[in-house]
């Protein structure tokens, strides 16, 4: 319509009244061409959008008396303009458009409303849909860890009683093979050139040590323990394992040439004390609660290290200390324990 009155006005404005009726179909003709024009760009510009959702009848009659109700609006302004109507038709139409155009403003809003709970519904959606992915995901991974701790459980009691058996025929060689394998000493070189007097502590740091040296991580140590101390062998071997196997974790992505690993041991007045530093990256992944947390992607594997070195520091009163400098990370523990010597 708008576009047959763009020719029409066009037209009007050439005074031959003996061609008006050949203007005006010629003018009724160029508007349909133009018209199919801009029809065939429109639906050529969005064939690509295809729409899955129907609407409801309400939507549907109301867009489609949009239209409508803009063409009569339109008309009646024009009827106006041109001084076809008398001053009662003026208000008829007048009063008419009014109405429609309230009517049109109303509808429309009630459409958008309707549209925005849509939107927030198929966004509310989307993200239960996230969170159903995110649980089922979450629950696949405790499914393989737990039937991994199955196997585990079931093979390990196997192996203790082949250890059991072997220990009662005093068969050394064999229980030290059986634990070699679970500690992967084959990949592992032990030279055991760390001889503090202490063989608990010597046999822990020396395993480390050989997992430094695979790693090509410069480990370096300093021991000044007594051949006999109050503190549990199997809780030192604890506390030093995890300690140094966290250091070993964040060392290792590091360039060869900056993996450095440092640890001092004293033992004194039935304290000890444990400082192990290593250098890392700079980034630390903390919760709400300031605990430190693993950077691997598997969390449900990793990441109990520092968690558990406070358990067993808890048992002989002790404290432990975090602190980074220049992407040096230390960790400082103190041990309390009459000595039994």
């Amino acid at each position: 319509m708008i576009i047959e009155v763009f020719f029409e006005m066009i037209f009007s404005e050439i005074e031959v009244p003996e061609l008006f009726y050949q203007f005006r179909l010629l003018g009724t003709v160029a508007s349909l061409a133009l018209f199919a024009i801009v029809i065939m760009a429109i639906r050529r510009l969005y064939c690509r959008f295809k729409y899955t959702y129907e609407l409801p009848l309400c939507d549907k009659m109301l867009i489609f008396l949009i239209p409508i109700g803009s063409l009569i609006v339109v008309d009646s302004l024009f009827r106006i303009t041109l001084g076809h109507l008398t001053q009662r038709g003026v208000i008829l139409w007048a009063t008419m458009s009014v109405c429609i155009i309230l009517t049109l403003n109303i509808g429309v809003f009630s459409y958008y409303i309707r549209l925005a709970e849509r939107f927030e519904l198929k966004k509310s959606n989307e993200l239960y849909e996230q969170h159903i992915g995110y649980m089922e995901a979450r629950y696949k991974e405790h499914s393989e860890l737990l039937e991994a701790l199955r196997n585990l459980k079931h093979d390990t009691k196997h192996e203790l009683l082949s250890i059991r058996t072997y220990a009662k025929n005093k068969e050394f060689s064999r229980i030290v093979d059986i634990v070699d394998v679970y500690l992967s000493f084959d990949k592992v070189h032990t030279d055991k050139s760390i001889q503090s007097g202490n063989l608990v502590m010597d046999e822990v740091i020396n395993y480390w040590k050989g997992i430094c040296d695979l790693y090509k991580i410069d480990f370096s140590f300093n021991l000044k323990v007594p051949y006999n101390m109050s503190m549990d062998g199997r809780d030192m071997i604890h506390i030093l394992g995890n300690a140094i196997e966290n250091a070993i974790e964040a060392t290792k992505p590091l360039p060869i040439e900056e993996r450095k690993i440092s640890l001092l041991i004293t033992y004194s007045r039935a304290i000890m004390k444990i400082i192990i530093s290593n250098s890392y990256d700079g980034i630390i992944i903390k919760n709400s609660n300031g605990e430190i947390l693993t950077k691997k992607k598997n969390k449900s594997d990793h990441g109990r290290g520092l968690n558990a070195i406070l358990c067993y520091v808890e048992k002989y009163d002790g404290t432990v200390e975090v602190s980074t400098t220049d992407k040096v990370f230390t960790l400082k523990i103190l041990l309390y324990k009459k000595s039994i010597e």
